[in-house]
């Protein structure tokens, strides 16, 4: 056992006490009182284990048993390498954190910056040595840290003498003194160095630090630690880029129809060479529903655990006899333009049964397989009896074929993921926002869901009659009760595999927009949580027209003529008269009502259109209760309005959608943002990066900021009022800068539609003439250098972006390259690059280009 004491020099008020939290790396977790003793002095020891790996610790005040008070600098960190049992720290209260918690996650900490394979792990443990320690980021290129200060041993001031540091954990150095050089008392500072450059030494900022030998440190024996902070340099601010690619896109010579995990290690290979250091792909769990290619819609998970067997490498059973029959079938699938998600399914399956049909038995009877089987039980039971249920391409399968397939693909994705980390490449998954409503989840924790609404979007630049996208909305108060543990659960399992998480429509835990299962598109959605207004109180506010006949189509002929309406017999047909006005029968008075009732297209358009001439959508739970609809402002019944009753809905709209809920939706998102991403555990696991475009509340980036997640900010989306298009250099370090998303038209695609948004764009890139109908690859290079030069901490684009700067390798049709339309619910996934892994790896000047590029951008390997 080791003996550590602690110790900090802290001047409590009267009934205050200190406490120290720590733990070992060994699952020893522990908060102990501290003993004054006296001189402002507190100090505990405790013994700890023999194979801890690194301790951590930082201090707390506490009041009647209450914590009042905990150090801001997050917990110091300190490897227990060497001999030496006893331990003496000497601390001093932190106010700022050495290193920002976001280089905590594993993005950094164990890809990235990580210490994994590098020769030098000092001892950091040596009798009667005092080891200073400061916290800092890695130092990029030749440079070092020095510690220099007023003693010979450290070089009279003179930093080509001082003491160089050693990096002894991931943010930590340290220099080791003999006790002796403190009994006088010393000054000192950290200065960086770059060795063999003949520049100028950086010096820490501020006052000389200071420290002299008590004689309580004289008399230990064992190591003293001094915890010195953070190094006080401004340094520059580390950036990288990265390309993001669905993994069905990908294509390869072992490929059967859609990218697989094979691919996506070769895509690591290409991303690490290129200076590329993160690589982003789309959901890949299972969405299998009915096999058919409604499934290759990634976000509506089947299971948020269970991965896609349509992503399996195949090759690993290559000398297999039955192979050659499945690779040919795999090789005309993969000469195909596109995906043909039900061929290619249906291939690995028959695949799959062949190779349980062969390997199945011995494979789980192996301990791994079993192992596998323990650590996911709160899931894969479920998920297999589901699956098993099905009818899937005329054949049922076992529960136990189901555990077999997922076996593999866990391990090959583990696989994957270590082949990423070993070429210091980050893999960033994407965490879908919903689950489809027969989902294993919404089955077997249907109190976690509200199962009677859908979860969408509310009108933007993706789809302007707002989105459905079918799935349950959150039940947040259940979820509350156990700590998120669903969403705990989901994000560990996650963990395993990735280093960073794109978060889908973050602003699902400020609200959601839902809509009642009755309707098809977005339109007649409201949010929740959200505080609608009674009659009462809109007639405060100054519309004094009863909001009862204003959320049902209230129509007159002359109102249809407004519109546009043709009102032909069959139109007619589908209202009834009642005090004046044309309403629509009840048959009609949902979306799917008229989708069931009317077959003609026209004329189901016109009934759509009528149907949503309304003003207020009645809440579903709380009826008296009235939500402005969303961009009312458009309906006929609005401009008809009286000049004063259009002026106070004005008013109520605006603040409804834009202030009445700021608070609301802050707290509620900071308790369950916090509560998943700021823990030990949290701060230790994926990087979070949140996709916060569409109807963003005021409140969405200062919430995002405190929980450390990651903005996402696109050009051609500002989210300052009245912006067209967003000024690059303004985006905050602590985001993720884009070209576009797979929402999105890619670069080429907008840039035929711009419009004079063109105009503005070409003039920024200084070519002269008027801009071309089709973007030239010299301008997209600058377009692109332009993202690349942002501040934002990451820049990642999509490989069509990436593609658009070579003539070469290009697309010849860029109308072909985007990947999912929002507005059509019945969109197909199909999407796949034209060029394969290994032409792609074998594009000298395009990979040279894009290496060049980075590296000019300040995004290499730093």
């Amino acid at each position: 056992m080791r003996t550590i004491c602690f110790r900090i020099e802290y001047f409590t008020a009267w009934g205050e006490s200190l406490v120290v939290e720590y733990e070992d790396g060994c699952g020893s977790e522990r908060c102990c009182d501290m003993e004054y003793v006296g001189n402002g002095m507190w100090k505990t020891c405790q013994n700890c284990s023999d194979e801890a790996g690194v301790l951590r610790w930082r201090y707390a005040v506490r009041r009647d048993g209450e914590t009042i008070r905990t150090e801001e600098g997050g917990w110091r960190e300190m490897p227990l390498r060497g001999e030496c049992r006893e331990i003496d720290c000497w601390d001093s209260w932190q106010t700022e954190s050495a290193v920002a918690d976001v280089f905590r996650h594993s993005a950094f900490a164990e890809n990235i910056y990580s210490m994994e394979g590098l020769s030098a792990k000092p001892d950091t443990l040596r009798e009667g040595q005092v080891l200073f320690l400061v916290g800092s980021m890695p130092m990029p290129g030749r440079q070092r840290i020095c510690m220099v200060g007023n003693t010979e041993s450290l070089g009279k001031w003179n930093p080509s003498h001082g003491v160089m540091l050693q990096r002894i954990d991931t943010y930590l150095w340290g220099a080791t003194l003999p006790i002796e050089e403190l009994q006088a008392g010393i000054e000192y500072k950290f200065v960086i160095e770059e060795e063999g450059s003949g520049s100028a030494p950086i010096w820490e900022e501020g006052e000389n630090r200071c420290w002299r030998a008590s004689a309580a440190m004289l008399s230990h024996s064992g190591t003293k630690v001094i915890h010195c902070g953070g190094l006080r340099t401004a340094l520059l601010m580390p950036r990288w880029a990265g390309v993001a690619v669905p993994l069905f896109s990908l294509r390869g010579s072992r490929c059967w129809g859609a990218g697989d995990f094979r691919a996506l290690k070769d895509m690591a290979t290409w991303a690490a060479g290129r200076g590329l250091r993160f690589v982003q792909i789309l959901p890949i769990n299972d969405t299998t529903s009915d096999g058919s290619w409604r499934d290759s819609y990634p976000y509506s998970a089947r299971s948020v655990f269970a991965l896609h067997p349509l992503y399996l490498d195949t090759t690993p059973w290559s000398e297999l006899p039955f192979y050659a029959e499945y690779d040919c079938r795999g090789k005309e699938l993969e000469s195909l333009p596109t995906m043909d998600y039900e061929a290619t399914l249906r291939l690995k399956y028959d695949f799959l049964d062949a190779l349980y049909l062969s390997l199945g038995k011995r494979m789980t009877s192996r301990v791994a397989f079993k192992k596998f089987e323990v650590e996911n039980a709160f899931w894969l039971p479920a998920y297999a009896k589901l699956l098993s249920g099905m009818d899937l391409y005329g054949k049922r399968r076992s529960a136990k074929f189901f555990c077999f397939v997922q076996y593999l693909l866990h391990e090959q994705l583990l696989d994957v993921h270590a082949h990423f980390r070993g070429l210091g490449v980050v893999l960033k998954g994407d965490i879908p926002i919903g689950v489809s409503a027969d989902s294993v989840s919404a089955k077997t924790f249907p109190q976690l869901f509200h199962l009677d609404a859908s979860a969408g979007a509310p009108p933007d630049d993706f789809a302007a009659e707002g989105q459905n996208w079918g799935f349950p909305t959150y039940d947040w108060e259940r979820m509350a009760e156990d700590g998120y543990g669903w969403w705990k659960e989901r994000l560990k399992h996650l963990g395993r595999y990735f280093d960073a998480v794109r978060i889908d429509h973050v602003l699902g835990f400020f609200r959601i927009w839902e809509v009642p299962r009755c309707h098809v598109g977005g339109l007649l959605g409201h949010f929740r949580p959200a505080l609608p207004l009674s009659g009462d109180e809109l007639r405060r506010r100054g519309f004094t027209l009863p909001p009862e006949f204003f959320s049902k189509p209230h129509l007159t002929e002359n109102m249809l003529m407004q519109m546009g309406l043709r009102a032909d017999e069959a139109f007619l047909n589908c209202f009834q008269r009642e005090g004046g006005y044309l309403t629509l029968k009840p048959e009609y008075i949902t979306e799917k009502g008229i989708m069931k009732q009317c077959s003609d297209e026209a004329t189901r358009g016109k009934l759509l259109a009528c149907l949503h001439e309304v003003l207020f959508v009645e809440d579903s739970e709380r009826r008296g209760m009235f939500h402005p609809r969303i961009n009312a402002y458009q309906t006929q019944t609005y401009k008809n309005l009286p000049q004063e009753e259009r002026r106070a809905f004005d008013m109520i709209y605006e603040d409804f959608f834009y202030v009445r809920h700021n608070a609301l939706w802050a707290a509620g998102a900071e308790k369950k943002l916090s509560s998943l991403f700021t823990g030990k555990d949290a701060v230790h696991g994926p990087l979070p990066c949140a996709e916060d475009l569409g109807m963003v509340p005021s409140c969405v980036p200062e919430v995002l900021q405190s929980c450390g997640l990651l903005s996402l900010e696109l050009r051609r989306m500002p989210k300052k009022f009245g912006v067209r298009l967003a000024d690059l250099s303004e985006n905050p370090y602590f985001s993720v800068d884009t070209i576009s998303t797979h929402d999105m038209p890619p670069l080429r695609l907008w840039w035929r539609s711009a419009g004079d948004l063109r105009d503005e764009v070409w003039q920024g890139l200084h070519i002269e003439g008027m801009p071309p109908q089709d973007l030239p690859s010299a301008a997209a290079e600058k377009i692109v250098m332009q993202h690349l030069c942002s501040p934002s901490m990451l820049c990642i684009l999509a490989m069509q972006d990436w593609l658009a700067v070579d003539d070469r390798l290009r697309y010849a049709h860029p109308e072909e390259e985007q990947i999912n339309i929002p507005a059509n619910p019945d969109h197909n996934w199909n999407y796949r690059l034209h060029i394969n892994m290994e032409s792609l790896m074998e594009a000298t000047p395009f990979n040279e280009k894009l290496r060049s590029m980075i590296l000019q951008s300040g995004r290499g390997d730093g």
